[in-house]
């Protein structure tokens, strides 16, 4: 009898032991369950101290305890490895300048935080406090909060949005001074020229170089950029000079213009010539007077092919004379 008494109080006193250490063993899971909520986001301390007491209850006959410890903890790193990636994605779009997809992982990163602590049945459930570092270059400052990359990027996003349409605007002004470019050299070139529309080009050249140059004065620049992006814009700018390269251009330019203003100009009488000699009673059906006309217009022609008042002429001779030209 008192052996067994003893065998009793020893197995008693082992199942104590057991108890004890099984209490232990949870209330350091309990702990770094906790830590990996609100404080590390990190699970590999508390996956070992789990298995080692799960071991424990199970020997104990615990086993549904130790199957909803597994469950919890289960659920907490699929929370958390939810919200580490959102972290991760919003630093490669900071990185990569995607500031509406920044906003968007901000957004996302606050749903999942509240989800998590209902899925959890945990409102402990935080961000760390090392959880985010961004760099803001342009500000020379660390972001360390959703609301702080939030609003930084909205503000980069609404600062690039402005050079976008300021490059764009740029881009459109360079096009139409080439395209005009481009016609004035065709008519200038072309055999014998055509002046008149070389001129009217020629004012839409100058035009587009005076609004191209407008464009680059300091108040109709953006606010100074926020992004890398932003600054590649305003640094077309300071690229071979360019304001000082179009106050030449445009000097350049209103120079040619007038002299084609001037030699147009010398057209006056012998377009005034022209006319009187069709104004008179000569008639355009003999032969005489349809070469004296040709010879008088071609001489125009060689200096100005188009000019409006040699074309009507033209076209009366025409009609007139009742042949070609």
């Amino acid at each position: 009898t008192a052996q067994l008494l003893e065998q009793n109080r020893r197995k008693v006193q082992l199942r104590a032991q057991e108890l004890q250490e099984y209490r232990k063993q949870f209330s350091e899971v309990e702990t770094l369950y906790r830590k990996a909520l609100q404080e590390s986001w990190e699970t590999g301390s508390l996956d070992g101290a789990l298995q080692a007491a799960v071991r424990t209850a199970r020997g104990l006959g615990f086993a549904r305890q130790a199957g909803q410890w597994e469950g919890r903890v289960r659920q907490l790193k699929e929370v958390l490895a939810e919200l580490k990636q959102i972290l991760v994605e919003m630093e490669r779009h900071w990185i990569g300048e995607r500031y509406a997809e920044v906003q968007e992982r901000c957004e996302a990163l606050e749903t999942v935080l509240r989800r998590g602590r209902q899925t959890l049945n945990e409102r402990a459930l935080a961000l760390p406090a090392a959880a985010i570092d961004l760099y803001d270059a342009h500000a020379r400052r660390n972001l360390t909060s959703p609301e702080a990359v939030r609003s930084a990027a909205k503000e980069k996003e609404q600062n690039l949005i402005l050079w976008q349409r300021w490059a764009k605007r740029f881009e459109e002004l360079q096009a139409s001074i080439g395209a005009s470019e481009q016609k004035f050299t065709e008519y200038t070139e072309a055999t014998p020229p055509c002046r008149s529309k070389a001129r009217e080009e020629l004012s839409n050249l100058v035009r587009y170089l005076q609004n191209w140059g407008r464009h680059l004065e300091e108040k109709s620049l953006p606010p100074a950029p926020l992004s890398n992006e932003a600054n590649r814009y305003g640094r077309m700018i300071e690229e071979a000079n360019l304001r000082e390269r179009i106050v030449e251009q445009i000097a350049n330019r209103q120079q040619q213009l007038a002299e084609i203003d001037q030699l147009i100009d010398q057209l006056d009488r012998p377009l005034a010539q022209l006319r009187a000699f069709m104004s008179g009673d000569v008639k355009m059906g003999q032969r005489p007077n349809q070469e004296t006309f040709r010879r008088r217009a071609e001489a125009i022609r060689q200096v100005d092919a188009c000019h409006p008042e040699l074309l009507s002429l033209i076209e009366r001779f025409e009609r007139l004379a009742r042949v070609k030209y």
